[in-house]
């Protein structure tokens, strides 16, 4: 029997496992042959399979899939495709070609590193670091802490590069402090601790980090904490993935601003308001800084090109070339030897998100 120290926290992860297992009609079981669509990327398709699906699925099946992954057991379903051929062949020949888009554009970024400053000369992308254990890449991120330290060390680090890149001429220099975990103390409300806390003589920023957590409400009560307990003018953010837009919409209803550009806005009448940015913003900072300064301390740009790596693949969803080269060569997407991600995510973002982050470095 092996033994393993946990931790109350770590209970939280295996949530959604254990859901699957207690409802067996919330999943499908997956061998080491299947089918995965990615559900963020088929949105606007399930309605069609609908129908097909519920007279489909057996209850007695269940087992683990990703959040983020609809899995159809290939062999259960031997006989039922031709029900599906005329959309499936719509769709494979659609995602090769994005693969192939894709794969052209991961050359041109790895021809951007080779050119850069940047002691490294591949993109981030050409390693695959996903895993649905979490556990493949040379640090841990199963816990918004680990995310939360990862970021703090990068912003304190440098001179600030990092912050002034994020928030602008408003901070400028390294901070007086970057604390994570902060303790506010509520008095006779709950006390709260701010993940990342960054002070400055004038005031500071406050980061609330997310990383799929719907709770996004008691931002709004650690932000009035902060502006009690600190002096100065304060900018509060809200970081958080951005496939939780329905989640802070829902939160903040009209609270909430979406301003066509800059940043959204949670309006406040305790604080001021609490601005809200995305994982995708730091990923493309980083990448930014790395290409365009090559004057940068060792230490930070190794720890800076790791971080991005992780928020590429573990919260942007990119998909890395070694996946992107699988499912190029694969003589039938949809039934290879291998378990294959074939909707791999929105290609079309990440190749926006690839081209806006080179030019950047290239024109500054």
């Amino acid at each position: 029997m092996t033994r393993m120290d946990v931790t109350a926290r770590d209970w939280a992860a295996l949530d959604s496992w254990w859901e699957s297992y207690v409802d067996p009609d919330r999943s499908v079981v997956v061998e080491e042959t299947t089918l995965a669509l990615d559900s963020r990327w088929l949105t606007d398709h399930w309605p069609e399979l609908d129908s097909w699906w519920g007279s489909h699925v057996d209850p007695d099946r269940s087992a683990l899939v990703d959040d983020d992954t609809i899995a159809l057991d290939a062999g259960w379903l031997d006989g039922c495709w031709p029900e599906l051929d005329s959309w499936w062949e719509t769709y494979r020949e659609a995602r090769k070609e994005d693969v192939t888009e894709l794969l052209a554009e991961l050359d041109a970024a790895d021809a951007a590193w080779l050119e850069s400053p940047s002691p490294f000369d591949v993109d981030p992308l050409s390693v695959d670091w996903r895993s649905t254990q979490r556990s493949t890449g040379p640090i841990r991120v199963s816990r918004e802490e680990d995310w939360s330290y990862g970021l703090a060390h990068l912003l304190r680090s440098a001179d600030g590069i990092l912050i002034d890149e994020l928030f602008g001429d408003a901070y400028t220099g390294e901070p007086d402090i970057v604390e994570t975990e902060a303790h506010l103390p509520g008095g006779e409300e709950p006390t709260r601790y701010e993940d990342i806390l960054i002070a400055y003589p004038s005031g500071g920023i406050s980061i609330e980090v997310k990383v799929g957590d719907t709770n996004l409400r008691k931002t709004l009560d650690t932000a009035a904490l902060i502006e009690r307990q600190h002096g100065g003018d304060w900018t509060h953010v809200l970081l958080v993935p951005e496939y939780q837009r329905s989640d802070l919409r829902e939160t903040f209803g009209d609270e909430l601003s979406e301003p066509d550009s800059g940043p959204p806005v949670v309006a406040s009448d305790r604080s001021a308001g609490v601005q809200v940015r995305y994982w995708r913003e730091v990923g493309a900072a980083l990448r930014t800084l790395l290409q365009r300064d090559g004057d940068l301390p060792p230490h930070w740009v190794a720890s800076a090109y790791v971080f991005c790596t992780l928020i590429d693949q573990r919260i942007l969803g990119l998909v890395p070339r070694p996946a992107a080269e699988r499912l190029s060569e694969a003589a039938d997407i949809v039934r290879g030897d291998t378990s294959l991600s074939v909707g791999i995510g929105d290609i079309e973002s990440e190749i926006e998100y690839l081209r806006a982050t080179t030019e950047a470095s290239q024109h500054e």
